[in-house]
């Protein structure tokens, strides 16, 4: 059922040692006679020669290697990574416009097989225009991200893509229904790009205007309709793949 929306161094100089003050008397004639002590000489280096201290060049790359890991990190963002954080650019629910009657919830007997599903238009997560509107069978499936039986059900998706068995007329789109911050496993783009999920995602709005144009009180949910845009079959919880090879064989095949 839906749930509640929900990172220079300087350098430093030896002072000079301070001078003994001289003495008087005979200790101080007895010195006076000695041969002074010529004072160390320290070359002075020519400004070209300098060289840099190893601290400095310690620092120096530490520095560097920031200024990289900065920069991969400013790239990473901009271009969404791996799906694990939002951008400016990406939102996790988007305005949907529903175009037709809505579809009333299935039931026992689904009063909607033979009815029509409105056309609409909306979007993915990073904004890429979406829409649908008859003229190819295909396979809604709606997905809530905290819905542990669309978490059982995703991998088996996957690969039943990965296995070939999608047949080739039949498009495929998920939708990302009842989206919330703070119930389990979001964002939905993370989880469903974790997975690998292979067909267009249609982000729904937060009032959930997708879902609520299919008839959808739980998930995961599909809709499959026929060329005409006329529902053909709706099921819901997690369902074998050979029951749904059946259905959508049976309406490609019309």
């Amino acid at each position: 059922m839906f749930g509640d929306p929900a990172q220079v161094s300087s350098s430093t100089s030896v002072p000079p040692r301070p001078s003994k003050a001289s003495k008087s008397g005979k200790q101080g004639k007895a010195a006076a006679k000695r041969p002074a002590t010529p004072a160390p000489a320290f070359k002075a280096r020519k400004p070209e020669e300098h060289r840099s201290l190893p601290t400095s060049w310690v620092i120096g790359g530490v520095i560097a290697v920031l200024v990289v890991v900065v920069g991969i990190i400013a790239i990473v963002s901009s271009t969404g990574g791996d799906g694990n954080e939002d951008t400016a650019s990406w939102s996790q629910t988007r305005p949907v416009a529903v175009t037709g009657a809505t579809l009333a919830p299935a039931a026992d007997t689904d009063p909607e097989v033979g009815g029509a599903v409105p056309s609409f238009t909306g979007a993915a997560f990073d904004g890429t225009a979406i829409s649908w509107s008859p003229g190819t069978p295909t396979l809604f499936v709606l997905l809530a991200h905290w819905c542990p039986h669309c978490q059982v059900e995703v991998p088996l998706l996957v690969a039943w893509k990965q296995a070939g068995r999608v047949p080739a007329g039949l498009d495929v789109i998920g939708v990302a229904t009842n989206t919330a911050s703070t119930r389990d496993n979001y964002p939905p783009s993370d989880w469903l790009a974790r997975e690998g999920w292979p067909w267009p995602v249609v982000a729904d709005s937060e009032n959930y205007d997708l879902a609520a144009a299919m008839g959808v009180l739980s998930f995961p949910n599909y809709v499959l309709v026929d060329a005409a845009g006329t529902v053909v079959w709706r099921s819901s919880g997690e369902l074998p793949i050979e029951l749904l090879q059946t259905q959508v064989d049976a309406v490609v095949a019309v």
